[in-house]
């Protein structure tokens, strides 16, 4: 029997807001991500309403062509700044105490596949790290097996998404949103100032500006907004707004993406940390910018999961300041953790 299979982030729909769905083609024979499989058994494709074909790539657990990792030190994937995700293909993958996984570049988000047992001991970091760039929907889809009764195996095909848009951005003085599983954070407000922008699939919202004539945080996953008059803060995005005179710039960064999608056994330690946090508005005596949101992370695993202890955070950047002047916190981003085995 095969694995199960999930689309990675390449996934695009041939429409813009078209909905896609699955459906079994016998005649599918394309190697749809060029990396040398096929399912001959369960031949899947997604189509839309109009009955065309997605771009969408289905793979399995990865193609282990990076073999075997047991760091030695820590690791910074080159990144092209606001381009597509850093994909990783190992077949067993050890990420040691003290050592941090992330990438060059801020992107659409850091994906690896494990085609055995993956540990984390050490950081793997997106924080910060969220692509300024259009959202869009994807799926991240596995073949269900359930059973009829005790013995008759049934498969479906179930999917984790990551919504083109996020949670929306707070108003002035106000925390973005965070409204659930698959989305994004929104950015803050700044403080009597203006709103932060929501988050989208790649990137946290943008934190709004601080003050009088300030300006929003732009959208995906943009500029933070600017706070034109003295001592008031700028909104955190890519790159942090600007303070006005006496005030401090927003911080640079956006909450950003991290998955696993693991075969065997996926172990978070107790020195292990996932993180996907968006980044601090900027301060000023009059007042703050607002945070901007946090990313998403998904943990999909086979075989088991353990976690002793470790962190797993999207939370949103906290807005500048201090209270009673303190900007919007940035909204926390959405984390899932799912079981989706091998058949």
């Amino acid at each position: 029997m095969a694995n199960k299979r999930i689309t990675d982030l390449t996934e695009t729909p041939v429409a813009s807001g078209s909905f896609f769905y699955l459906v079994y083609d016998p005649t599918e024979t394309k190697d749809r991500n060029a990396d040398g499989y096929i399912d001959y058994n369960k031949r899947v494709k997604y189509v839309n309403i109009c009955s065309q074909t997605s771009q969408s790539a289905i793979t399995w657990f990865g193609t282990g062509a990076n073999g075997a990792l047991n760091t030695t030190a820590s690791i910074n994937f080159t990144s092209t700044a606001d381009g597509d995700a850093v994909v990783r293909n190992y077949t067993s993958l050890t990420l040691n105490a003290g050592h941090t996984m992330t990438v060059t570049n801020r992107c659409r988000g850091l994906l690896i596949y494990v085609a055995g047992d993956c540990t984390i001991n050490g950081t793997v970091n997106m924080s910060s790290k969220g692509a300024k760039a259009t959202g869009s929907f994807a799926h991240y889809v596995y073949q269900a097996k359930n059973f009829y009764g005790n013995f008759i195996p049934q498969y479906q095909f179930k999917s984790v998404k990551l919504y083109g848009s996020g949670s929306g951005g707070g108003a002035a003085s106000t925390n973005g949103r965070s409204v659930g599983e698959g989305y994004t954070g929104g950015g803050g407000g700044g403080y009597t100032g203006n709103s932060g922008s929501a988050g989208t699939s790649w990137s946290g919202g943008s934190g709004g500006g601080a003050g009088p004539s300030a300006t929003g945080g732009r959208a995906y996953g943009g500029t933070g907004g600017a706070a034109s008059t003295a001592n008031f803060g700028g909104g955190a995005g890519n790159l942090g707004g600007a303070a006005g005179p006496g005030g401090i710039s927003g911080g640079t960064g956006t909450g950003g993406v991290i998955i696993f999608v693991v075969k065997g056994t996926f172990t978070l330690g107790n020195t292990g940390r996932i993180l996907a946090n968006g980044a601090a508005g900027g301060g000023g005596s009059a007042g703050g910018g607002g945070g901007s949101g946090g990313g998403r992370i998904v943990i999909l695993y086979s075989q088991g999961y353990i976690n002793n202890g470790g962190t797993i955070e999207a939370s949103g950047g906290v807005g500048g300041g201090t209270a009673p002047l303190k900007g919007g916190d940035g909204g926390a981003g959405s984390i899932t953790i799912k079981e989706i085995g091998v058949y």
